[in-house]
């Protein structure tokens, strides 16, 4: 079966009035290769509830230009998202420049999801190496966000999501992976 999946995975927690919240700076990042999801991605990421909206985002444009993904990114900027745009120009530039490691500085190289995913985690790196606190959510351009796993549900105040993340905090995990469709959780902690 082709075409997108439903993620229910984000690292972002809703904030709630009487409990004590989690704080930290949620940044999320995909490589955006296919206009049409990149684009129906963005919408879904702008329609989160206000508490799991991203505080900053990295799209590192891959077969898609910067002109026509622009759009997607004016809701989320208009609601102060810091945005950071990558033209593939700019990563080539970078690629051969050797920013991603010897290996990627043939042009030969600088292809499939491998090359991608690397360039990918540069950017969200450096956009999260300054910051208190960073959770870094990697994302496929091809997923679309089911939202009623990030409302609150009106019995807890929490959102399905709040309660994993909550148990992720509480474990100290340092990689949490999800799955599309299922919430098989892995996590890892360097920390005891």
């Amino acid at each position: 079966m082709r075409g997108p999946g439903f993620c229910r995975s984000v690292w972002c927690l809703a904030l709630r009035p009487n409990k004590p919240s989690l704080q930290f700076h949620l940044v999320v990042g995909f490589t955006a290769s296919n206009l049409e999801s990149s684009l129906a991605l963005l919408s879904d990421i702008a329609e989160l509830p206000a508490a799991c909206t991203p505080r900053s985002l990295v799209v590192c444009c891959d077969k898609v230009e910067t002109d026509r993904i622009k759009p997607g990114l004016s809701s989320l900027t208009t609601a102060g998202v810091k945005v950071l745009l990558v033209p593939t120009k700019e990563i080539a530039d970078a690629a051969l420049d050797g920013q991603f490691g010897d290996y990627y500085s043939d042009s030969k190289r600088q292809e499939g999801i491998a090359f991608r995913r690397t360039v990918l985690h540069h950017y969200l790196y450096r956009e999260a190496i300054g910051l208190q606190d960073p959770v870094v959510w990697i994302l496929d351009d091809d997923v679309r966000l089911e939202k009623s796993f990030f409302v609150a549900e009106p019995a807890t105040g929490e959102s399905r999501f709040s309660t994993i993340l909550a148990r992720l905090a509480a474990e100290r995990a340092d990689i949490a992976i999800g799955r599309v469709l299922a919430w098989t959780i892995a996590s890892w902690s360097s920390r005891s």
